[in-house]
Order: structure tokens, then sequence, then C-alpha cells
């Protein structure tokens, strides 16, 4: 998908990224938590709703490339103590029945070390498919902030969440001095 973004192959890049999409997303949900779990029609619902914004990857690709965000990072998730997954992708890899690897990846400009973000992913029947962000995971995440944290790493969300906890100095004469 990256190389025909690069190349302008339009054709390639569309065909591409209907690839990404699971077949059959309910069976990998139930493959991945167990055909038991109590949030999979929630995330057979959210999967169907992000479906439609992986056709507009290679548009949204070729933006980033316009903008600068010309590096490629890939990582690889298997550990849901692992601090650089996001949180969402934590409590997934928490969640399973058996541990699937997540994938995220990354377009970065030249230095940098975060920038444009799309998760998750799994290998699935021998190719690379989109298996969503699986936020239906932890439906209490469903206020903004909550929401805005999960997306990020675990380590950055836990480094705001500890200046948000944090008690602040009271500004020079609030203190009564």
């Amino acid at each position: 998908l990256l190389a025909a973004c690069r190349g302008d192959d339009a054709a390639k890049a569309e065909a591409t990224a209907r690839d990404l999409v699971l077949a059959d997303a309910r069976a990998w949900y139930e493959r991945a938590f167990g055909a038991e779990h109590e949030h999979l029609a929630g995330l057979t619902a959210e999967y169907a709703q992000q479906v439609a914004q992986v056709q507009t990857l290679p548009g949204a690709i070729r933006a980033q490339f316009a903008e600068g965000n010309t590096d490629v990072l890939t990582e690889r998730f298997i550990d849901p103590g692992d601090e650089l997954a996001t949180g969402f992708q934590a409590v997934a890899l928490r969640a399973m029945s058996a541990p699937i690897a997540l994938y995220s990846l990354r377009l970065i400009a030249p230095g940098q070390e975060s920038g444009w973000h799309l998760w998750s992913f799994a290998h699935v029947d021998g190719h690379y498919r989109f298996v969503g962000q699986m936020h239906a995971l932890a439906p209490e995440a469903t206020e903004p902030l909550l929401r805005s944290l999960g997306s990020l790493r675990v380590k950055e969300a836990a480094e705001i969440r500890a200046k948000w906890d944090s008690p602040q100095p009271a500004p020079d004469g609030a203190d009564g001095k």
C-alpha cells in the first residue's frame, strides 16, 4: 500500500486497501477473544464503521507523504505490558484468549518519534489485515479524554496522567503570603 501510494499507483493502492479488510470480522474476534466474549457485538459493529475509513487510506497516506511524514515505523506488540502499545492495544492484548500480535503503522517526519498513526493490524490467514482499534473492549472509555488517552502509547498516557494527577503549586500570592 505504501509503495503504491509513493508511486502514485491509485488503482493498486485502492485494491491493496480493500485487501486489508477482514473477510469475517466476527470470526476473527471470536478467535482472538473467545466466542462468548461480552463485547463481540460491539467489536463487530465498531469494525463495520472503521472499514469505511480503511477505504480512504490511500488518500490519507498520500496526504501524509505530502506533509513530510515520509519515514515508516512499524511496531509489533504481543505483551500487554508493553509501554509502547496504545492503551487500547494493551486492553485488547489482555483480553485475548490466546496471544495474537498486534501491529501499528506510523508515518513520521524524518528525525521525529511520532506522527500519523494507524492501528491495529494482525497477521490473519497469511496476510496483514486491519483488525480495528477495538475501543469496544473498554466501553468505559467513551468519555473523550479517556478515549484520547487510550489512543496514545501507554507510556505517553501515563506521563500525561501523572501531570494531571499531581498537585499544582498555587500561583504567587494565592497561598496568602
